[in-house]
């Protein structure tokens, strides 16, 4: 962690220091909430935090999607600089000073209670907690979309309070606490009552639940004199489209459908209580209004992009300007058409794209007038202070924002699809040349579809409309990607080496389909050049550790026992707890007569996998070639009890 002093620190005593608490509201519209004027779902909870506190009429998101929208709260910078474009394969760099690690250095005990596995904290922002509850264990999904891991409500505030009612009494430190409800996010199921109560409208039920899951936290605080000298921000990270503009979810596009979200701020003794602010505000402004409200002169070492809000909030914001930036990258990094990104101020709003948008926000604030061809001078002025800020806010250095998943989550992503297939360079500006999503929201829509109905099972029913979409729009990488995959689970493995070699002619980041071009020669006993594949994977990813077992188990195949060990040592130092690459670096260890080390190797997979017989036989196996005949059979008749099939003439 880097060092990061706030300047009242030493002389403020640690009880003078207000306790911080952060709640975000995954995937909730400012509109569905009753005190932005919504009838249609009870929030009584988010609207009395907002008469307690200042309510931001129009506070907008940096980007539709949840891990860079909550890496902008947490660092205060935009996707632009922090460097994360996707939920997809994406990792905030440890070189960026979080909100956490900043007031962790001045003495205050951190925790993070997160609804969702895509703000797990092996994306980075564990970054200056003490404690973060993920906890997810992927193993138990099959064919889901990792978006879809996530846990209740209840079961997150439950963990919140737990925390909060072992470590209150502790110390004398405040607190700083973040608290992350997913619910609203689809798909839509609220628990009883509220599924009876909005039976006709799931989303606004979601709501109603997370509303109330606020409560119960709200509830515990107040009831151990917390709430009043607490401040507490509660925040949407996005919104969701509900069919405006022919966007369902979101991510897609950047209308405010998906941008404009709630943010209230109930500050230490409720002062300002009630007041509304109408000036446009971003969810980078979180960070340094945090500070400027417990009173430090600095960001702590920071690199901040967002504004403190306190003189807003005080009336004092004279020349208030705001340039607000937001972002996706989702259409390019997914489907290779043209990137989103665009300029709020408190009057227009500009987005850039292949064909420019012009929005008058005061009386078209939900986009429905493209006034961009009639007032082409206004919309060229303002994609000249866009493309201006995107220089400024552009970092000198970019992070490695790809490199810092850990190896077997990143297999475990890419066995469910989940690795963007990244079209190369996200900081040019050559989407003059890309499709424009507008033109794609249809095929957008049906293709999410088709990957939807693959996932569930139907690949024979979605190869015809591949190909089909493919004759329109050949160059479409991610498609013939997935038509490998449907050919591939359907048994047509030459059809899927086709599809997958066009995947990789495409170019970008094809570490996953050159591992799975391998893994078809594979099935078609084509050794030869499935060495060649699984080689290509590890030297597109030198991290894919499943290409590097693949690897070492064809090479010894061939004899090459030696090159086979330094494949299999290799996957484990990137896997340490690969029951197979340790089971199989076992095994060749064995062959080339290194008996310590293939015990060795052997006993810590069955220390993995206990239950596991052929991994027991294996382990004989070794120990009978090292002439330790008695523990070989005990180790035999174990495999057997846990696997009748191993044994058998």
């Amino acid at each position: 962690m880097r060092a990061a002093t706030l300047l009242w620190a030493v002389a403020a005593p640690a009880q003078s220091r207000p306790n911080v608490i952060l709640i975000t509201l995954d995937t909730l519209r400012a509109d569905r909430v009753g005190c932005y004027g919504y009838a249609g779902v009870q929030t009584p909870v988010l609207d009395a935090l907002a008469g307690d506190g200042v309510r931001f009429d129009r506070a907008f998101s940096p980007v539709p999607l949840t891990l860079p929208a909550h890496c902008s709260i947490l660092t205060g910078t935009y996707p632009i600089y922090h460097g994360v474009r996707d939920n997809s394969g994406f990792f905030l760099a440890p070189d960026h000073l979080t909100l956490a690690e900043v007031l962790k250095s001045s003495g205050y005990r951190t925790a993070a209670f997160v609804g969702a596995f895509v703000v797990d904290s092996k994306f980075g922002l564990g970054q200056g907690f003490d404690h973060y509850f993920d906890n997810f264990d992927l193993s138990r999904f099959e064919n889901i979309s990792p978006g879809y891991i996530q846990r209740t409500g209840d079961e997150v505030v439950k963990e919140t309070i737990r925390w909060l009612e072992s470590n209150r009494d502790k110390t004398g430190a405040p607190f700083f606490l973040w608290t992350h409800l997913y619910d609203p996010h689809d798909p839509y199921t609220p628990p009883e009552p509220y599924r009876t109560i909005y039976k006709g409208n799931p989303y606004d039920g979601e709501i109603a639940f997370t509303d109330a899951n606020v409560g119960t936290l709200v509830s515990w605080l107040r009831a151990h004199g917390l709430y009043n000298g607490s401040l507490v921000v509660v925040a949407g990270d996005h919104g969701e489209s509900l069919g405006e503009h022919g966007e369902s979810k979101h991510g897609f596009f950047i209308y405010n459908a998906t941008l404009h979200v709630p943010l209230i701020i109930k500050f230490p003794g409720g002062v300002y209580a009630g007041r509304r602010i109408a000036e446009s505000v971003s969810l980078v402004d979180v960070f340094p209004t945090v500070l400027q409200i417990l009173g430090t002169g600095g960001s702590g070492g920071a690199k901040i992009q967002g504004r403190g809000l306190l003189p807003l909030v005080l009336g004092k914001a004279t020349g208030h300007r705001p340039e607000i930036y937001a972002e996706s990258y989702y259409p390019r990094l997914q489907f290779g058409w043209s990137e989103l990104r665009a300029l709020i101020t408190d009057k227009e709003k500009y987005v850039l794209a292949p064909r420019p948008e012009l929005y008058e926000l005061g009386s078209d604030f939900q986009e429905i007038r493209n006034l961009a061809v009639r007032q082409s001078g206004l919309a060229n002025k303002l994609r000249d202070r866009l493309r201006d800020l995107i220089r400024r806010y552009s970092p000198a250095k970019v992070s490695p924002a790809r490199s810092g998943l850990d190896p077997e989550t990143r297999e475990k992503l890419q066995s469910l699809g989940y690795i963007s297939l990244s079209m190369g360079n996200t900081g040019t500006e050559d989407f003059q040349r890309l499709r424009d999503p507008k033109d794609e929201i249809g095929t957008y829509n049906e293709i999410t579809g088709l990957f939807e109905t693959g996932a569930s099972g139907g690949y024979r029913a979605v190869i015809p409309r591949y190909r089909q979409l493919l004759k329109i729009q050949p160059d479409l990488k991610i498609l013939h990607y997935k038509l490998g995959q449907a050919y591939y689970h359907t048994g047509d493995y030459e059809a899927a080496l086709g599809a997958f070699k066009r995947a990789v002619e495409l170019g970008g980041d094809v570490a996953l389909a050159t591992f799975d071009l391998a893994q078809t020669y594979l099935k078609l006993n084509r050794a030869d050049d499935a060495i060649i594949g699984f080689r290509g994977t590890v030297d597109l990813d030198p991290t894919h550790y499943r290409a590097r077992t693949n690897l070492g188990l064809l090479l010894r195949s061939q004899g090459k026992v030696s090159e086979a060990i330094a494949q299999l040592e290799a996957a484990i130092a990137l896997a340490p707890s690969s029951v197979i690459a340790l089971s199989n670096l076992g095994i060749s260890y064995s062959m080339a007569g290194r008996h310590a080390d293939a015990e060795a190797s052997l006993r810590k997979a069955v220390s993995l996998a206990p239950r596991d017989g052929l991994v027991r036989a294996n382990l004989a196996a070794a120990l009978h070639r090292a002439g330790k005949e008695e523990e070989a059979r005990a180790e035999m008749e174990i495999a057997r009890k846990l696997d009748p099939r191993i044994g058998r003439k």
